[in-house]
């Protein structure tokens, strides 16, 4: 019997060895058709990092069977999107090993590819081919619409793909390009006259996404010139160049129609329409700008001429045409009436552009981040003290005076700071005790608020401020009277020379430039805490 068993192994291991064997026949093996970086980065919303926390490389699988797993430096779990399988993998990666579910696996080694290693943040698209096998039935490779936002609506956009030969398409009149394509990853080009021409890649898939392509325009150059000194140039009602003469080259800028003007006060505006092209020169000359002094000889001069001339004819024809001449005479108080009424429509006119002007200079110089002022005003002064006085401490009249500066963060919200020279003291008396103490303080102060604005009728705006002061003192005395004993000593000796407190108080701007306002100060000093009521004006530049 046990001969009988020996004789049995044999056996059994070649039917099994037969049944591997005829396992693998059954299995038939994928092969790499293409292996290639794209110019695409990982959207922010599909970015994985490995674990010191830097940024997994991307590689698109399509192949028309399940991948079981990956062997290499893989992270994460597998994304399946149909014939497209998403395999995130380190930064530097040089290979990878797949396992199918219906295939052998494949080793792929970056570098048969010209790729050294893979790099973070990037996609690359691995292409298996499968041979076709029995089994269950073949994927059936379905499509969508690839849906693009074009500008401009006049480009051409090529498409192609491995299942999708060159085409080119043209949006329509709004931009938007619709063509219906298999599931994959497509390139595409875009090309515009007078438009710099961008490549990209998009995957097609049942997610109905929209792909936004906004072609760079080739720009040009705008050449101006002016003869008179100290010209401002517009340019579409913008300012392009401030007091300027000579010629000056500006670049770059888009093509298209443009209106170029130059402006001097007190002088005629001239302006001129232009035209800038791609990789062209477009020139502005302006020539010398008049006065309207000079403008208003030309015009009278013209007029005289004019006068000058019927006056001839007249005169010729005097004792012919008598009649005639008191035509011409007639229509001459016409057309100088006329004449006069051009010149008040332009006068009026040009107020009103001044007038405009002089707006829009009070805005800008409302958006200004930053702003320096000067202010003064009158101080109503005052302390407490953290002892116990019997007395009567009554306030002093004295003033302030120095620097300010704002800082614009939002539209209405400031921090306003500066730099004052703040005259404070008190006026100190104990009757039963016969004391009297006068205090004449002189410090610099750094006010640091927050400030609100709101508009508050035509160019005004309320101010609402709030918050702490740091102050130093710098000189001035404290003089006793006690018990008819005088003397006087250092205001810094008798006290601190620090103070500290809160500061709140109320304004408004005037015409952007004028400032007045009420602020109150509240010493926090533990030995001597000014009391301190404000009132400036101020001027902003």
């Amino acid at each position: 019997m046990i001969k009988q068993i020996a004789y049995l192994k044999p056996l059994l291991f070649l039917l099994a060895l037969c049944l591997y064997c005829q396992n693998l026949s059954a299995q038939q093996t994928a092969t790499v058709k293409s292996f290639i970086q794209t110019t695409d980065h990982i959207p922010v919303g599909d970015r994985r990092n490995d674990l010191n926390g830097t940024p997994c490389a991307l590689v698109k699988v399509q192949v028309v069977d399940d991948i079981e797993r990956v062997e290499g430096n893989k992270i994460g779990d597998i994304i399946n999107h149909g014939v497209e399988k998403w395999v995130y993998m380190c930064k530097g990666s040089r290979n990878m090993r797949i396992h199918f579910k219906n295939h052998l696996p494949i080793r792929v080694t970056f570098r048969d590819y010209k790729i050294n290693g893979l790099e973070s943040n990037r996609v690359y698209e691995l292409v298996v081919n499968t041979p076709n096998q029995p089994g269950p039935a073949p994927v059936q490779v379905q499509g969508s619409n690839l849906q693009m936002r074009v500008s401009p609506s006049n480009a051409t956009i090529t498409i192609w793909g491995d299942n999708y030969q060159r085409q080119s398409h043209r949006p329509q009149d709004d931009g938007t390009l619709r063509v219906y394509l298999p599931y994959g990853r497509y390139h595409y080009l875009a090309k515009a006259d007078g438009y710099n021409d961008m490549e990209g890649s998009v995957f097609v898939n049942d997610e109905n996404k929209w792909e936004d392509i906004r072609l760079q325009a080739i720009t040009g150059t705008l050449s101006v010139e002016c003869n008179t000194q100290g010209v401002d140039f517009y340019l579409n009602n913008e300012l392009l160049l401030k007091n300027k003469s000579d010629t000056h080259w500006i670049g770059p800028i888009e093509p298209g129609e443009y209106h170029i003007e130059a402006r001097k006060k007190d002088y005629i505006t001239k302006s001129q329409r232009i035209t800038i092209t791609a990789n062209q020169i477009a020139y502005a000359n302006f020539g010398q700008l008049l006065t309207k002094s000079e403008q208003k000889r030309i015009e009278q001069q013209k007029l005289k001429e004019e006068k000058d001339k019927a006056k001839t004819e007249a005169d010729a024809l005097a004792k012919k045409k008598e009649k005639e001449i008191a035509k011409v005479k007639e229509e001459q108080k016409k057309q100088k009436a006329k004449e006069e009424a051009l010149r008040k429509e332009e006068h009026a006119k040009q107020a009103k552009i001044k007038r405009e002007e002089r707006i829009k200079k009070l805005e800008i110089k409302d958006k200004k981040s930053v702003v320096l002022g000067v202010t003064a005003g009158y101080n109503m002064a005052a302390a407490a003290f953290s002892n116990d006085y019997d007395g009567e401490t009554e306030s002093v009249s004295s003033f302030h005076a120095g620097l300010t500066i704002d800082f614009r963060l939002s539209k209405s919200f400031y921090l306003a700071s500066g730099l004052l020279f703040s005259i404070k003291g008190y006026e100190y008396e104990n009757r039963r005790n016969d004391i009297r103490e006068k205090g004449d303080a002189q410090y610099i102060d750094i006010p640091i608020q927050a400030s609100i604005r709101f508009p508050l009728g035509h160019q005004t705006k309320l101010q609402l401020n709030a918050g702490p002061y740091i102050a130093l003192c710098v000189g001035g005395t404290v003089k006793d009277d006690y018990y008819n004993s005088l003397y006087d000593e250092s205001f810094s000796s008798a006290y601190s020379g620090f103070d500290y407190g809160l500061q709140g108080g109320i304004g408004a701007d005037i015409n952007y430039h004028f400032h007045i306002g009420v602020n109150y100060q509240l010493g926090m000093a533990s030995s001597y805490q000014n009391r301190n009521l404000m009132i400036g004006i101020g001027y902003r530049f």
